[in-house]
């Protein structure tokens, strides 16, 4: 009896009614008999048009921003005390001095290192000749 129904289901799933499939192409015959609806390019355009107008309004917002920072920085620099600013330039004077220091570090070292290899050329140079 289980072999039965087992089988009758596996029967019934695998085959669909006739009914089914009858709607099934009345289905493709009527979405083949109405007619196109015609293009209308305004509908495709329309929403490039509004990412414009979108950009165009978040670059204006974003300019505004940008001024009102720039107007609370300008703000805020010159409220600073006279000694915090001279502090904070006397910081910047002592690093740009130790970059410098570095740089001619770094220009004695290349010059020790081309006499260097001035001095191993001509030793080479002496052995084989």
């Amino acid at each position: 009896m289980m072999e039965t129904q087992t089988t009758a289901g596996s029967t019934q799933g695998s085959t669909p009614p006739v009914s089914q499939n009858n709607q099934k192409k009345e289905s493709i015959e009527e979405t083949l008999s109405k007619p196109f609806t015609p293009l209308d390019p305004d509908a495709i355009t329309q929403k490039y048009d509004n990412d414009y107008q979108l950009g165009a309004s978040f670059e204006a917002d974003l300019t505004l921003r940008l001024l009102e920072l720039i107007a609370a920085t300008r703000v805020w620099a010159n409220s600073r005390p006279n000694i915090e600013t001279e502090r904070h330039g006397n910081q910047l004077v002592d690093e740009i001095k130790g970059v410098q220091s570095a740089e001619a570090e770094q220009d004695r070292l290349r010059q020790r290192l081309l006499q260097f290899v001035q001095h191993i050329k001509s030793a080479l140079a002496a052995l084989t000749s």
